[in-house]
């Protein structure tokens, strides 16, 4: 199977936003306001926004090809 990039990044931003979630999940239920926890989550959320940011680009390249 050939992988594309809008393969891949759609991966990729699958497997953040689970991640994001699953730490937003852990701070509210485990109560931490540990200062790396919350980096952790602040990191999470700008690369979730990056991967999307650029899915949403491979993704217009696509349709205009028609693919």
């Amino acid at each position: 199977m050939k992988w594309k990039a809008s393969d891949i990044l759609r991966f990729m931003v699958q497997i953040t936003v689970m991640m994001f979630f699953g730490t937003g999940v852990m701070i509210v239920l485990a109560q931490t306001a540990a200062e790396g926890v919350r980096w952790a989550f602040d990191i999470l959320a700008a690369f979730l926004l990056l991967l999307i940011f650029f899915w949403l680009l491979v993704q217009e390249e696509s349709l205009k090809q028609g693919n």
